[in-house]
């Protein structure tokens, strides 16, 4: 009954009034409708979302424990995430409304101001609180409820209720086998994509409110994956009736969706505001079109965007023409209504979707319905766009089908990603997004920009550009290099402070990434504003500043006998003394960021900003490392050409560096660049002077003072292992810097000095006696190294490390261990192709093979003839070849051959047969013959009487007859001598020899 319900209000209040815990969680576990009446009994506003109720009560009860009234809650509600305004036919706020005729959907500023201005409600309040608390309190004194009956606030169901700020809270906590094991896998490995993928698939069983907590777990952690946006959402909206909570569902939405253009979640979205508004309403209406309009500016580029287009079409065409042009007369809503369906229709046919062909048909259904005249010249005009959508279609599908969209997002370069699917990983997605937004880039469509308009892209072209990098940002939230491309794009194309808010965004996803700083910092500092360039660098500095002094308070109020609470140590020199808190050293990148601040400092704004700069990065927490020193004097000499500063600052850095190797040696290359030798070999005595009172325990390595520990009669400090080693290795690093600085610039003299003072003090670390071979070899080997080249072979140096001698840091981008091998022979240049022969031109060494040929022939006539064999008189066969001579390998060669090539080359003639230079070898012709022709006798045959045939020699011939002419001119005629004689007088061959015999004249 409304008594009861009262009543159990009121035994609420009461209870939050007499808890000493603040009453804002118990205030989230209330219902709406509950939230809404507690508002109403006080006399405030009860509209908005929960969230809103839930902190305007909450603010007003804490008015009423102060006392303060109205001063209190003048405070207002504080910023809370601005939810996308969804409404159900009660509130259409999401298109045009009374207070916003144009139907723009409201930006992020507008819902906070108007979040800001709920707060006004809450002003002077006082005396409406205390006298609600005292109805309250009486009606709950009349009848108490035990802590389990029903209707009490301890059991009351609390799934539905959301967190401040717009997050939904479930007391339940999803658990069972899989959940657990999922858990476990994700402890070891939090790049566990399939142990993520089980726990969506469990909250999305279980649903709400069992499973809400778990969603918020994984959403906490994947707050840009559309995927489990999607299915958090769906979980929510699938309760009909009074049992769904809207306010918990727009709240998802408000969270998700400008981060996440997805055409799955958009599409949630839309379907969601068609249900939960009224279509036959003006204001139904004007919110669901809204809704489609934003989506559609939104993700309606998408290859995957069919659908929703078709949601809308079907939408417009189904609803009341005059809700769909308010503006327009009722006798022109018809006309208005269809020329809004065109041009909807015309922009979707230009996108390459999926639905494509169903929209054109669609389309032409239309225009043919309306006027089939006029719709053929219509359609005339589209047609070339949808058939450039459609050849671009293939491709573009094609390059979506391994994307992620939406996937869940995991960190690359740590541990190893967990999944069964390697395409998901950071890497592979990257490179997958970075070729499609390049192929974009490319104008496959050719979209024409319009340059009368100041236009250099189409409009169409750039939303599909932006979104294809939106959509890889869902993934791969955690990946600098697309922050970066995506900036770089925009910057491109002259949209700087698109360029500059996406970098906001990539360091608000990575704040561990300076290279986002940077690329923002450059991007002001180019277009001349130094205030913004400046202000890139310092957000991050006082960021890390602000830490460390917490740091400190912290530690000065938890000390306990010297050391903090928290484990972190204070110094003191005795007790009750003042102690000092040491900070942590600057890691690398807090020094780089404060190096990239001077030298920002120092191009923007001189040499002035660029000394204050350094004064602040000496003066910050954590020991200003050496490289700070370094760049400010680098800086003072390199832009003003003036020794003195940079000289001033290495003299302050080496009052707290000078046992840093590095430094010195940076501070004595400096001094040998501006030719002060003589300060350079001063400095190296002071560096090896100090660490060897270091490595000895007279002072400490951070100081000149004495540190505790040191023994006040021997003035030795008691170091540990560890230590004693650390800083023996500062002293060789030390002597090894000075004993090659007098390798340059020093004498023989000094050189042995040097050597011998670095052995005498490395003691037993420096390789045994003076003379003795460890000893020798290193001082022979660093004094006779230059660059990457040594005195020895890197086995020789191996050996000698082994030995006890130390080798010269050498260039290990240098391959050492090849360094005394020859490189390899280049293969020998093939002899150039002699010249093609001229007509009429004997080649090179022809006339020496004929007259050897003519000589062999004369000289086999004047041997004796060999007797017939008769009876059984055997023949006589050749002797065998030499084993090993040339004739038996060309033997050994021939036998191997086929029958035929064998053949072949015995009728070769041999190489010594040539008492002069050979004719040239033409050896590919000849391979070439080989391959492509039959070399057996019977193909020999058959071919020579397949060509006499043809022309006629032979069988059938009649003497006298005259020869026919050849059927082609690639028939060369029959392969007889007789038959290819020319004819007595031929002309042509007449004046072919006359040329001939008139060129060779000219050379001789």
């Amino acid at each position: 009954s409304p008594l009861t319900s009262s009543r159990r209000r009121a035994s609420r209040s009461r209870a939050m009034a007499t808890e000493s815990a603040p009453p804002l969680k118990e205030l989230k576990k209330l219902k709406v409708a509950e939230l809404k009446a507690l508002l109403k009994t006080r006399g405030l506003e009860d509209s908005g979302l929960k969230d809103d109720l839930v902190r305007r009560l909450h603010d007003a009860r804490q008015v009423a424990d102060a006392g303060a009234g109205g001063e209190a809650a003048a405070v207002g509600s504080p910023a809370v995430d601005p939810p996308l305004q969804v409404t159900t036919s009660g509130d259409a706020t999401a298109g045009p409304t009374a207070s916003d005729p144009t139907g723009t959907p409201p930006t992020e500023d507008d819902e906070a101001d108007a979040i800001a201005a709920d707060g006004d409600d809450a002003i002077d309040e006082q005396h409406a609180i205390d006298e609600a608390d005292a109805i309250a309190i009486d009606e709950a004194d009349d009848e108490e409820k035990p802590p389990n009956a029903p209707g009490s606030h301890e059991t009351e169901d609390t799934s539905l209720a959301p967190l401040a700020g717009g997050e939904p809270e479930s007391n339940q906590v999803l658990s069972n086998p899989r959940v657990d094991r999922a858990r476990g896998r994700l402890v070891v490995n939090s790049n566990d994509l399939d142990a993520w993928e089980v726990l969506v698939t469990e909250a999305t069983a279980a649903g709400v409110p069992t499973g809400r907590s778990l969603f918020e777990e994984i959403v906490q952690t994947h707050p840009t994956s559309a995927k489990v946006w999607r299915a958090y959402a769906e979980c929510e909206i699938a309760p009909a009736g009074n049992t769904r909570d809207d306010d918990a569902v727009k709240s998802i939405f408000s969270r998700c969706l400008l981060n996440c253009p997805s055409p799955d979640l958009w599409r949630s979205y839309t379907r969601y505001m068609v249900t939960t508004n009224d279509p036959t309403s003006p204001d139904g209406v004007a919110a669901i079109k809204a809704a489609f309009e934003y989506t559609l500016d939104t993700i309606g580029e998408d290859v995957e965007s069919g659908p929703l287009w078709l949601d809308f079409l079907n939408f417009l065409r189904a609803v009341d023409a005059a809700h769909v042009a308010p503006g327009v007369a009722t006798a022109h809503a018809e006309r208005a209504r269809d020329d809004e369906v065109r041009s909807a229709y015309q922009r979707s046919v230009s996108v390459p979707t999926n639905s494509v062909d169903a929209l054109y048909r669609e389309y032409d259904t239309f225009e043919t319905t309306l006027d089939a005249t006029a719709g053929k010249t219509v359609l005339a005009t589209i047609k070339p766009l949808v058939d450039k959508a459609r050849v671009v279609l293939k491709e573009r599908k094609r390059r979506h089908e391994k994307l992620d969209v939406g996937g869940l997002c995991v960190r690359p370069g740590g541990a190893e990603v967990g999944t069964a699917d390697q395409t998901k990983t950071p890497e592979i997605q990257s490179k997958l997004w970075r070729d499609l937004a390049r192929w974009e880039r490319g104008n496959p469509q050719q979209l024409e920009a319009d340059t009368e308009n100041g236009e250099s892209w189409n409009p169409q072209l750039t939303t599909r550009i932006n979104l294809a990098y939106e959509q890889s940002l869902m993934s791969l939230r955690f990946c600098p290099d697309m922050w970066l491309e995506f900036a770089s794009w925009h910057e491109k194309e002259g949209r700087l402070d698109e360029a500059v808010g996406v970098l906001q965004r990539g360091k608000e996803a990575n704040p561990e990434c300076a290279l986002l700083t940077f690329a923002r910092a450059d991007i002001f500092e180019k277009t001349g504003d130094v205030e913004n360039a400046k202000a890139a660098y310092e957000e991050v500095l006082d960021l890390y500043e602000n830490e460390c002094a917490a740091k400190e308070t912290k530690a000065q109020r938890s000390v306990v006998g010297g050391s903090t609470q928290d484990g972190v140590s204070i110094t003191g020199n005795t007790a009750g003394s003042p102690v000092e808190y040491v900070h942590p050293v600057m890691s690398d990148a807090t020094t780089l960021m404060y190096v990239e601040y001077m030298r920002c400092c120092r191009r923007v704004e001189g040499a002035q900003s660029a000394r204050k700069a350094f004064m602040r990065a000496r003066k910050a927490p954590g020991n200003a490392r050496h490289e700070i020193f370094v760049i400010s004097a680098h800086m003072e000499w390199r832009y003003d050409k003036n020794d003195k500063p940079a000289r001033n600052v290495f003299e302050l850095g080496l009052k707290k560096h000078i046992l840093v190797p590095e430094y010195v040696k940076l501070y004595a290359e400096f001094l040998v660049g501006i030719n002060d030798v003589a300060n350079a070999r001063v400095l190296f005595e002071r560096a090896v002077a100090v660490a060897a009172d270091a490595a000895s325990g007279k002072i400490d390595s951070d100081s000149k003072n004495i540190i505790p520990g040191t023994n006040r009669t021997t003035g030795v400090l008691s170091m540990g292992p560890q230590e004693r080693e650390r800083r023996i290795n500062v002293l060789r690093d030390v002597f090894d810097l000075f004993v090659s600085f007098e390798h340059h610039h020093g004498s023989s003299g000094t050189m042995s000095s040097v050597e011998q003072r670095r052995h005498v003090a490395l003691g037993g670390h420096g390789g045994g006696a003076i003379d003795a071979a460890p000893a020798i070899l290193t001082a022979l080997i660093a004094r006779h190294s230059f660059l990457d080249l040594a005195p020895c072979t890197f086995e020789q140096q191996a050996h000698y490390v082994k030995l006890g001698a130390t080798m010269p840091r050498r260039n290990t981008s240098v391959d050492t261990k090849n360094t005394n091998v020859p490189p390899p022979v280049p293969p020998p240049i093939p002899p150039p192709r002699p010249p093609p022969l001229r007509k009429g031109e004997v080649p090179p060494g022809a006339a020496c093979a004929a007259a050897a040929a003519a000589a062999a022939a004369a000289a086999l006539a004047q041997l004796p003839k060999a007797p017939k064999a008769g009876g059984n008189i055997p023949k006589i066969m050749p002797p065998p070849p030499a084993p090993g001579s040339a004739a038996a390998t060309a033997a050994i060669v021939v036998s191997s051959l086929p029958a035929e090539l064998g053949v072949f080359f015995r009728l070769l003639p041999a190489s010594s047969s040539f008492d002069c230079e050979a004719p040239p070898h033409v050896v590919d012709a000849v391979m070439e013959t080989l391959l492509t022709h039959d070399l057996s006798p019977e193909a020999g045959a058959l071919t020579v009487a397949t060509r006499n045939e043809t022309f006629g020699v032979g069988v059938g011939a009649k003497s006298g007859e005259k020869r026919k002419a050849p059927a082609s001119a690639n028939n060369k005629g029959p392969l007889t001598s007789s038959s290819n004689k020319p004819p007595l007088m031929d002309v042509f061959r007449m004046r072919q020899a006359k040329q001939a015999r008139t060129d060779n004249a000219e050379f001789q």
